[in-house]
């Protein structure tokens, strides 16, 4: 499958343990807390926060994709069969027109976490900012 160097570098970093979640951080930092945000009960690594966690899950199993990730599964072999797909519903994002900025947005919701971030790109694909955030809330309506 022909990917973007950005997905390339991503997947490197994933199969390193070379991106920032707390697991790694506190090795910098150890006035941090090791443990996920989202769901507060495990210590955030990239296995878990990419693959474990069950708002990832919830992310994956919700996917065109529709992955199922089974327990105690490598992230090696979960990026392979991502890979293997033919993604034949996904839509390839598309500039807005000149002199317009597209802000794209998603959120998740589960057991009283929620998580929303959004992303803004102008006309030429640059990336004008971004931000994610997570919090708690009673019910899915009012997150």
């Amino acid at each position: 499958m022909e990917t973007e160097q950005k997905i390339h570098t991503f997947i490197w970093k994933v199969l390193h343990n070379g991106l920032a979640v707390y697991g790694n951080l506190t090795k910098f930092n150890t006035h941090i807390s090791n443990i996920c945000s989202l769901c507060n009960s495990e210590e955030e690594t990239v296995q878990h926060l990419l693959f474990s966690c069950q708002f990832s899950k919830a992310v994956f199993q919700a996917s065109p994709l529709h992955i199922d990730i089974p327990m105690d599964t490598s992230s090696m072999d979960i990026i392979q069969f991502w890979l293997s797909q033919t993604d034949q519903n996904a839509n390839k994002w598309q500039a807005p027109p000149p002199y317009h900025i597209k802000i794209n947005v998603d959120a998740a919701y589960l057991d009283g976490k929620g998580a929303a971030t959004a992303v803004a790109i102008d006309s030429s694909g640059r990336h004008l900012g971004s931000e994610a955030f997570c919090f708690d809330s009673f019910s899915s309506m009012v997150a």
